[in-house]
């Protein structure tokens, strides 16, 4: 499986529709008397990706002009022969774009970003090898903790600047009892200890590399938040608890394996793109998926263990 982006679902959603009246221009000299006159008298406010224009010519019928949406007009003007449906939003994709401007032209500016995040090649396979390398990290805390029959999930927090393992964890919550103690919430616990705080205690299973004199020495160029331009690999795709948690973190990058029913991001939920939140970090899924989809118990598959 390759590695996937996990996008908002704007970027996938098929283009929708909505009426407009229309008429073809007899002069076709006269369009941009026309187009100007429109524009005061009917703006079509909220609705620029829409080209005034078409060209019908392949249909024998010269130029099309939009005059107003539907609504802009009372039933009585209307006559059925004049309406037509238009894209309703700007398209977002080429994909949507190539489905808008079979019905009306729209005016498009690509993402390069999107475009990139949407193809089969999201990384290059240096990248890829680095993303493997990391998730293997977490795979093995995974393995850690089900050998003390805790949930086989790992986690690890990873300075991609410097390639360096800040934090790795595995589930602590059968041993601990503690409900909390999911292995994303205890790496990031163990991201707070390197950096000279933390809450709870940390076993001598999991890692963190100390960053507090780094933090000193440079005035502390990571700001007031925990996990700023760092990445995090967890072989399960984390709850709405672990997510926001990453959110509150300010964590850059969220790389996970195997989706998860109940998952905040990607499976049913996708809290990382929701406009209100003050941040948003991306996600990306499918990583050494087989690997670790082998790592679940029967115990643990009836269990939410994320």
């Amino acid at each position: 499986m390759p590695i996937e982006a996990v996008l908002d679902d704007i970027y996938y959603e098929p283009v929708k529709f909505m009426d407009a009246v229309s008429c073809p221009i007899s002069d076709k000299k006269q369009t941009m008397k026309i187009i100007s006159k429109l524009q005061s008298v009917y703006p079509v406010k909220g609705f620029e990706h829409l080209k005034r224009v078409k060209s019908c010519k392949s249909q024998g019928s010269g130029l099309h002009i939009i005059i107003c949406l539907k609504d802009q007009l009372s039933e009585e003007f209307l006559k059925k022969r004049l309406t037509l449906e238009v894209p309703a939003s700007a398209p977002l994709t080429r994909k949507q774009f190539n489905e808008a401007s079979l019905c009306w032209p729209v005016n498009f500016h690509e993402d390069k970003k999107i475009t990139r995040l949407l193809s089969a090649h999201v990384f290059t396979p240096n990248e890829e090898e680095i993303i493997n390398k990391n998730m293997a990290k977490a795979i093995e805390m995974a393995k850690i903790g089900q050998k003390m029959a805790e949930c086989p999930v790992g986690a690890v927090v990873i300075d991609p600047t410097k390639d360096l393992v800040i934090a790795a964890a595995h589930d602590l919550r059968f041993q601990s009892g503690h409900p909390l103690k999911h292995a994303v919430m205890a790496c990031v616990d163990l991201v707070a200890h390197s950096q000279g705080g933390g809450v709870w205690n940390c076993p001598d299973t999991l890692m963190y590399t100390s960053t507090e004199s780094q933090i000193s020495s440079e005035g502390n160029k990571m700001g007031p938040y925990l996990c700023t331009t760092y990445d995090l690999y967890v072989t399960h795709e984390p709850c709405v608890m672990c997510a926001m948690a990453l959110v509150h973190s300010r964590v850059k990058r969220v790389f996970y394996s195997v989706p998860e029913k109940d998952g905040a991001l990607g499976s049913n939920y996708k809290l990382h793109v929701q406009k209100h939140l003050n941040h948003h970090y991306e996600v990306y899924r499918g990583i050494m998926s087989k690997e670790c989809e082998m790592l679940l118990t029967t115990d643990c598959k009836s269990e939410a263990i994320t």
